[in-house]
């Protein structure tokens, strides 16, 4: 077989988030020297690269797609086919620290055959019949922000081929009366804002991954935004759905109302359901009249403080747009690296304040934790609301420290994914992971994974967010030094060990992420043998043939009664 060179400057924008690279500022490289104990970062860095460099250049496997088969694919009207060496390594690969990490480091075995770029429904339709037809492996890609290697090939014995549906990305009818858009899956969510806030509306779906997801990536992976404590998670944003699978298309014969009791609505399965059962075309999303911005920030002693006071303002029915609260090392850590704004200069006040007012209020310095709240509506409504919750926080221990950091995290909300790849350049590991349970079990939740992390990293922190009535979600980042253990990945075992303890202790495998190939084997520890069995029948339903990304784990064919 035939195979491609390719060295380490050809993939060089794959190595960072979006493509790009953002420098480190001068807080963020005294962070890493301090905490890491690096005091020449320059020196460091080249050294990590240059290791990186010596594992290239790479040998990429020539394309399995046979000749016949290319030219059946590039003679469908409307469709871009596309078996370029970096193209396929690109589509091969999502955002987690795992992907990024072997791609540094030339570790490129499972490369997807070609790219398909469908410009219509009727184009998509065509390419699955083909694909059904010769028992290929589809992947459907969005904005390959997956942490979870959802996208990567692992059946080597098939020709794979990964489905991008970028240039699917019209907003197709729009009805402000009903506050409805109907979207191609295709379109990224900047667009799809910028659209809709030239209208005076917004969608309201904002994860960290909002500069590069697409509406079809959200729906397949189960997203949840930072607006989620008011507006649901994606779920609850999506009206309905177009989903075009091997077999046929599922749709609700273009009914659209805003419920319906007439059984189950099947294109729900397609939440959450990672590409497996079928391809969005389009969908039919809830908007909301776009309404100012109101911003409120406390401290609190410590962490359980300030879960307690979220607990009881949210369950009194008072529900800012953004809840957000820190611990006491990623307080630290924002307070440090909030730049200059606008607002103020934040680390200043919080100095001053430290200094004049919170030893006498009985805080410890560096324990602190950070709730920044956004609220999203009515201003008259949100000041009734922001003077009920100060009360709140006040009597759990809680004192106001005004809007500036609340502003400044709202301002650089998805910048820390750009900063990844400069700690990688330092040879630093930097992940996260991240579950929900409820009220009562986030304390042991919380503490039995910050000390599970502080075996293996130096730095771990934490912070909740996704807020309901019954609990919250909590996410973990950590960082360490890379051991380059190629057999035994350090990010593995970081990740068995967490995903034992979510599970021994009433948490979820994964809030908002999904599962992907990365959690697949743990599925079972969450869901029952018939759970399984009623999914694997969807499956072989929907897609006979299973061409549909067998990556995800959630309906794999191959299912063992002894896992359970």
């Amino acid at each position: 077989m035939k195979k491609d060179i390719i060295n380490y400057e050809e993939l060089n924008s794959l190595f960072h988030w979006g493509g790009e690279k953002i420098w480190l500022t001068d807080q963020m490289s005294e962070f890493i020297k301090d905490y890491f104990s690096i005091t020449n970062l320059e020196r460091k860095m080249k050294e990590n690269i240059n290791r990186e460099k010596s594992q290239f250049p790479i040998m990429v496997p020539e394309s399995k797609i046979s000749d016949n088969l290319f030219k059946q694919i590039k003679n469908i009207p409307d469709l871009k086919i596309s078996i370029d060496k970096v193209e396929r390594i690109k589509f091969s690969f999502g955002m987690s620290y795992w992907d990024l990490l072997r791609l540094r480091n030339g570790k490129v075995k499972n490369i997807i055959d070609a790219v398909v770029f469908p410009n219509n429904v009727e184009a998509l339709k065509e390419f699955l019949k083909i694909a059904n037809d010769n028992d290929l492996c589809v992947i459907p890609s969005g904005g390959r922000t997956s942490v979870t290697e959802a996208i990567e090939p692992i059946l080597k014995n098939k020709t794979n081929i990964a489905i991008n549906m970028s240039l699917m990305n019209k907003i197709l009818e729009f009805f402000p009366d009903s506050s409805i858009a109907l979207v191609e899956s295709g379109i990224i969510l900047p667009d799809l804002e910028k659209w809709l806030n030239e209208r005076n509306y917004k969608f309201g779906h904002s994860p960290q991954s909002f500069l590069l997801t697409s509406i079809g990536g959200a729906i397949s992976a189960k997203g949840a935004g930072q607006f989620s404590s008011l507006y649901g998670n994606i779920k609850n944003l999506i009206l309905d759905m177009e989903v075009i699978t091997p077999i046929g298309s599922i749709t609700n014969r273009n009914l659209l109302v805003p419920e319906s009791a007439v059984g189950p609505n099947i294109t729900d399965l397609m939440i959450g359901s990672e590409g497996s059962l079928g391809i969005i075309s389009k969908a039919y999303l809830r908007i909301r009249p776009i309404m100012k911005l109101n911003f409120s920030s406390f401290l609190f002693k410590t962490f359980f403080d300030g879960i307690n006071a979220i607990k009881e303002f949210y369950q009194l029915g008072l529900k800012p747009s953004v809840i957000r609260l820190s611990d006491k090392e990623e307080t630290k850590l924002f307070l440090r690296l909030a730049s200059n704004t606008e607002e103020g200069m934040i680390e200043t006040i919080f100095k001053e304040a430290t200094s004049f007012y919170l030893k006498r209020k009985g805080f410890i310095t560096d324990h602190q934790c950070l709730l920044v709240l956004v609220f999203d509506g009515i201003e008259e409504i949100n000041k009734v609301q922001k003077s009920k919750i100060s009360a709140i926080c006040k009597s759990n221990q809680g004192i106001s420290i005004g809007e500036s950091p609340a502003k400044s995290w709202y301002k650089e909300r998805y910048q820390f994914p750009f900063y990844r790849s400069n700690f990688m350049e330092h040879g630093l590991l930097v992940d996260t992971l991240e579950t929900a349970t409820i009220w009562s079990n986030l304390p042991i939740i919380y503490e039995k994974v910050i000390s599970e992390l502080k075996q293996y990293c130096l730095v771990a922190m934490s912070h909740i967010s996704h807020i309901y009535n019954e609990g919250a979600a909590i996410y973990f980042t950590f960082l360490t030094e890379e051991d380059y253990d190629w057999d035994n990945p350090l990010i593995k075992k970081i990740r068995k060990a967490i995903l034992e303890i979510f599970n021994k202790n009433g948490a979820t495998l994964s809030h908002h992420h999904g599962v992907g190939n990365a959690f697949k084997e743990s599925l079972h520890l969450e869901k029952n043998l018939l759970s399984f069995k009623l999914l694997k029948e969807i499956k072989e339903s929907l897609d006979p043939n299973n061409i549909l990304n067998p990556s995800s784990g959630l309906f794999r064919p191959n299912i063992s009664e002894k896992n359970f």
